[in-house]
């Protein structure tokens, strides 16, 4: 009986986190501290990564580059878990945060919208929506 091919590997300019809970350096240097795990988004074209520095990051497996980088907690973010439908993702963290980021930086950026009733400055833009160029949020 022949043997199945193995499954292609999709890399991202991280490497991957050991088995058995060992962690690794990052070459890319995203983080200032140990990679804690991954996660692939249900589609393959994300992968999450956390880290003992407090940052969630975002990585496209296709065009091998980091997307996002977001503030998990003041503690080391420990846990991932991405939604059935790919989003929102979840993250746990050591300081007991528990995060859920809607993906989506155009229906982030209208929720706040409506939440706030104005646009935002670019200082919280930055803070909020850091990889995406500053818009209106409230377009009229």
């Amino acid at each position: 009986m022949p043997r199945p091919s193995p499954v292609p590997k999709t890399h991202v300019p991280c490497r991957s986190v050991p088995a058995a809970g060992n962690r690794t350096r990052s070459p890319g240097r995203p983080y200032t501290d140990w990679i804690n795990g991954v996660q692939f988004a249900p589609d393959g074209r994300t992968v999450a990564s956390t880290s003992s520095d407090g940052t969630v990051n975002l990585w496209d497996t296709a065009r091998r580059r980091r997307t996002a980088t977001r503030e998990g907690g003041t503690g080391p973010v420990n846990v991932l878990a991405f939604s059935p439908d790919g989003r929102p993702l979840a993250s746990a963290s050591a300081d007991e945060t528990v995060l859920l980021w809607d993906l989506d930086t155009q229906r982030t950026a209208s929720y706040m919208c409506q939440s706030l009733a104005r646009d935002l400055t670019e200082q919280e833009w930055a803070k909020s929506l850091p990889e995406t160029p500053y818009h209106e949020t409230c377009p009229s």
